[in-house]
């Protein structure tokens, strides 16, 4: 997602300096008009705003607070557009400088970065929001501000467990209208104007499943902390860890009960 963000703030004008240990993603986004750094400290001695934007809860901490980290530098403002437990936002908020600002901001509908049309679930301090709303702007049609640090996770863990269900769910739907002998691709068409209608439809033979265990185990997380028993979520991680999206795709039948025992 950076490379797309990177551009879309050179665009309205804004200086944008860049740190990754990938070399060509540097090299990309200088091409494109970006600064690149030398670390991350450098990163947050040079900016008002650093937006993270890594894999797992463990690059966030390691950038935030390993060697030549965040913290190591000037830390201002502070973006995780990562998704990650909520409660690590707690803690790296309770751990950060008094000057400083940790927002989490993870983004819902990624590949529509390109065209501007993200969508951010946040968390954080009023006054810190108002700052680094005009910069999510830039590449998100929609900011929906949760509630303090944390809450923006939140609201993308209870996203990424209906996205997974639904793509479980259309899974089912269409092997039994395949097995009645239905087109099924006409049958997502009009799905897709129907009652029945979900996300993971319009993604249909686009979508890698690439996040989904990794999403599911947040929330199964969160299920067992919060004492909130959850039974669709145990059945979408069984039938994700069984299912390859190209067994989706292609209905191919696989028995995922009981799966992930």
């Amino acid at each position: 997602m950076g490379g797309p963000i990177v551009r879309h703030w050179l665009d309205e004008g804004h200086e944008v300096h860049v740190f990754d240990v990938d070399d060509e993603k540097v090299a990309a986004a200088a091409s494109a008009g970006a600064k690149p750094v030398d670390s991350v400290s450098a990163l947050a001695d040079a900016c008002d705003l650093v937006l993270i934007v890594v894999g797992t809860g463990d690059q966030v901490e390691r950038v935030l607070f390993g060697d030549d980290g965040v913290t190591d530098g000037n830390a201002g403002d502070v973006v995780v557009s990562s998704t990650v437990h909520p409660e690590r936002c707690e803690d790296w908020a309770d751990r950060f400088p008094d000057d400083a600002a940790l927002v989490d901001a993870p983004v819902a509908r990624g590949r529509a970065i390109e065209r501007r049309e993200a969508l951010s679930f946040v968390g954080g301090p009023d006054a810190a929001i108002d700052r680094v709303a005009p910069l999510l702007d830039v590449f998100c049609e929609e900011i929906v501000h949760l509630g303090d640090t944390g809450a923006g996770q939140m609201g993308k863990a209870a996203n990424n467990h209906l996205l997974w269900a639904c793509h479980t769910a259309n899974y089912d739907a269409l092997r039994l209208a395949d097995a009645y002998g239905v087109d099924t691709k006409k049958l997502r068409e009009g799905l897709k104007r129907s009652s029945g209608d979900n996300y993971a439809l319009h993604r249909w033979e686009k979508a890698t499943g690439k996040w989904a265990e990794d999403d599911l185990r947040i929330v199964s997380e969160l299920a067992e902390e919060l004492d909130v028993d959850l039974p669709q979520t145990e059945r979408t991680h069984d039938a994700m860890a069984a299912l390859e999206m190209e067994d989706i795709w292609s209905l191919t039948p696989v028995d995922y009960r009981g799966a992930s025992e």
